[in-house]
């Protein structure tokens, strides 16, 4: 029985050191080893490839153009604009909508506001009267949103001024996104109804002085 026992040890201990070895080969093996040997490529022509600078003639094409041009309808990912009325602030006839094309909720009108304040405040002041901090910098006033000009407006032009510029303000397409532009015309139409409020508030209360 003794015997028998230390043989089992003995048959252990070897597996063990097989099974140690085994596994330290396999850890080294996946360390993988510098070789000066050429890369294996299961496509090589990829490497060779002819390549040409921009502006450069084309041995390839009929028109000899490197650069080539989009198929025609061609419309980048993300850039479908079928919404007429919402990217342009026009009609399909071509004339400015009256109205913004969606409901307006209050998150609109804050968003509004603070890109308002960003972007338009400096040169039409933050309650809209054209007086903006530029002025004190020897930049002429801007247009006033509460001149009749502007309060007779459709809210797809005013969209269409924010989106292309007009006179000497610069176009702000790249800069606000279109939703945003909508939301400054919420805004804008906000001021304006504020104002109106406080002018009618203020010739009631002169009506009541002079009684």
């Amino acid at each position: 029985m003794g015997l028998i026992w230390r043989l089992y040890i003995i048959n252990m201990n070897i597996l063990l050191k097989l099974i140690f070895i085994l596994t330290l080969s396999i850890f080294i093996g996946c360390q993988g080893s510098k070789s000066t040997k050429t890369p294996i490529h299961l496509n090589p022509n990829m490497d060779t490839v002819e390549r040409y600078d921009p502006q450069s003639e084309s041995t390839f094409f009929s028109d000899k153009m490197t650069m080539r041009t989009p198929v025609e309808g061609t419309i980048a990912r993300g850039y479908l604009q079928e919404n007429t009325q919402f990217y342009t602030g026009k009609n399909t006839k071509g004339n400015f909508i009256k109205e913004i094309p969606f409901d307006i909720v209050e998150n609109d009108v804050i968003r509004g506001h603070e890109r308002y304040d960003i972007f338009c405040a400096p040169c039409h002041s933050e309650v809209g009267y054209g007086d903006g901090i530029i002025t004190k910098h020897g930049y002429p006033m801007s247009a006033s949103m509460h001149s009749d000009r502007v309060l007779d407006m459709t809210d797809g032009k005013l969209f269409d001024i924010i989106t292309n510029g007009s006179a000497i303000m610069p176009s702000y397409a790249h800069q606000i996104p279109t939703n945003d532009r909508w939301s400054i015309v919420a805004y804008v139409r906000a001021l304006q109804l504020n104002e109106k409020n406080k002018l009618t508030n203020l010739h009631t209360d002169d009506k009541k002085d002079m009684n």
